[in-house]
């Protein structure tokens, strides 16, 4: 009887080529932003001082609120791809002017995981910035 109870615990096997999180698993891909004062250059958050702190940020992907980390290493914040598709991102500090950029996100995804993404038709504040960039690109925003 004990024999058969584990028999009918055992966890099912998928294919090697499943699209489950077991052997894919959901790999983020990021929009890496740097948002700088057009005069003199200064991070608005990364600098030291920061200009503004972190917290006076708010990102938005369309209607939906927007998550983002800050990417120390490579100078940067990193804000979630919303996926394949036309978006834009509309990035608010405090009391200053919105921000936004617009692209087309495609996901290359040989197999069933995403690996990387390319940003086309990229517009910064409705200005054109560039037929077609990869994701580890860091777009700049110069206010």
């Amino acid at each position: 009887m004990v024999i058969l109870a584990l028999g009918a615990c055992q966890k099912k096997k998928e294919p090697p080529n499943s699209c489950s999180l077991e052997f894919c698993p959901n790999m983020s891909l990021w929009v890496r932003v740097r948002i700088v004062d057009k005069t003199t250059g200064q991070d608005y958050f990364l600098s030291t001082p920061p200009k503004y702190p972190l917290t006076a940020l708010s990102i938005r992907a369309g209607n939906d609120k927007s998550y983002f980390y800050v990417d120390s290493m490579n100078h940067c914040i990193n804000v979630s791809n919303p996926g394949s598709g036309q978006h834009t991102l509309t990035f608010f500090i405090q009391d200053l002017q919105p921000d936004s950029i617009s692209f087309v996100s495609k996901l290359n995804s040989p197999s069933c995981c995403v690996i990387d993404a390319t940003f086309q038709n990229l517009s910064i504040d409705d200005m054109p910035a560039g037929a077609a960039v990869s994701d580890t690109t860091i777009l700049i925003i110069r206010k």
